[in-house]
C-alpha cells in the first residue's frame, strides 16, 4: 500500500513538473 502511495506521489509530481514548472522555465513539453 505503502508502495502505490509512493508511485502516486512521483506521478503527481512528474505531472505538476511538466504541466506547470518546465512551461514556466520557457521548456514545452
Amino acid at each position: 500500500m505503502e508502495d502505490l502511495l509512493l508511485l502516486g506521489g512521483v506521478v503527481a509530481f512528474w505531472y505538476l513538473l511538466n504541466r506547470y514548472i518546465l512551461p514556466k522555465m520557457g521548456i514545452q513539453t
